[in-house]
Parts: C-alpha cells; structure tokens; sequence
C-alpha cells in the first residue's frame, strides 16, 4: 500500500515539476546536468592539466576548480540553448504541448529516482514481501533500476579519463600530507 502512494507521489510531484517547467525547459535541465557530468569527466582533465602547468595550483585544488569550472560553463551553456528554444515555441504556440511534454518527462524521471529507493529498501530487507505483493505498482517498478544501470555501464568509458585524473589528484593530495607530517614530526 505505502509503496504505490510513494509511487503515486513521485509521479504527481515529477508530473507537476516538468507541467510548470514546460518540456523543454525539462528537457533541457535534466539534460544540461547530463551533459555538463559527462563533458566535466572528458575535458576537465585537460582544463586541469592546463590549471596545473600554468597556474601551479598544485593537482588537488587544480582538479577541483577544472571540473567545477568545466561543470558549470556546460550546464551555462546547454540552459542558454534551452531558453532561446523556449522563446521559440512560445512564438509558434506550442506551450501547451510544452508542459504536458515536460510533465511526463520529469514524472518517469522522479519514478527512476523512486525505484532506486524501493530497490535499496528491498535489499536492505525494509520492505517485507508481503508489502511487495500487495503493491500493485511494486512488479513494474522493480526491473527499472537494473534497466538503468545497464544504460549507465555503456556510458562508463567516458568516465575512465575523469578517474585517472581524480585518482592521481588524491594520491599528490596524500603524498603530499604525508611529506607534511614527516617535516613536523622531525622538528
């Protein structure tokens, strides 16, 4: 029971997000973050690189400040293009399709979300079997994690060059704390 009015509350509260925002404005923002994490871990690297040589800011505070600044300039930009569309189709009148549009997007968006949290709770052993059987929603919400881990995992080597900069970040990072503490620890 509880599990289908979560259901249920997500979906209005994603629904009513996307309807006020319109699709593209939707669209635009869950895809300007996507887009914005996915460039962050394919060009900050080289950002960081170029902060590292030119600026010496050392590699911990180089990386940072390359992916937020990578970060946000994408998501800047992709918002930009999402406002002039908009203006776009206000002038054509298509603002009524706009928000339905939007409405359903951000509504399949939270109930990806939801189901991310059933999944855990189920695995966690919170929610009971019983609870689930009684759900109507429960058997069609259930594969959806699993469906959107496997559309993660195709996305993964565009990660591999963010993670060997962070990685080499953290190392310098401890290296360097450890230099640190062995020049006080000689004092």
């Amino acid at each position: 029971m509880w599990i289908d009015l979560g259901f249920l509350i997500f979906l209005g509260y994603g629904f009513y997000l996307g309807y006020s925002r319109g699709i593209i404005k939707t669209f635009y923002a869950v895809l300007s973050i996507i887009i914005a994490i996915l460039l962050s871990f394919k060009l900050s690297p080289f950002l960081i690189e170029f902060l590292d040589s030119t600026l010496k800011l050392g590699a911990t505070f180089s990386f940072i400040l390359g992916f937020i600044i990578c970060f946000i300039s994408i998501v800047f930009i992709v918002r930009l293009f999402g406002k002039l569309f908009v203006k776009v189709l206000k002038t054509v009148k298509l603002n009524f399709i706009n928000k339905i549009a939007g409405g359903i997007v951000m509504a399949m968006l939270f109930i990806v979300c939801y189901s991310g949290v059933l999944w855990f709770l189920n695995q966690t052993k919170i929610i009971s079997e019983p609870q689930t059987e009684k759900s109507i929603t429960y058997e069609y919400l259930e594969p959806i994690p699993n469906q959107a881990r496997g559309a993660f995992s195709q996305l993964k080597p565009a990660f591999r060059g963010f993670w060997d900069k962070s990685t080499e970040a953290i190392n310098q990072s401890k290296n360097t704390e450890e230099i640190e503490t062995n020049e006080v620890i000689q004092k």
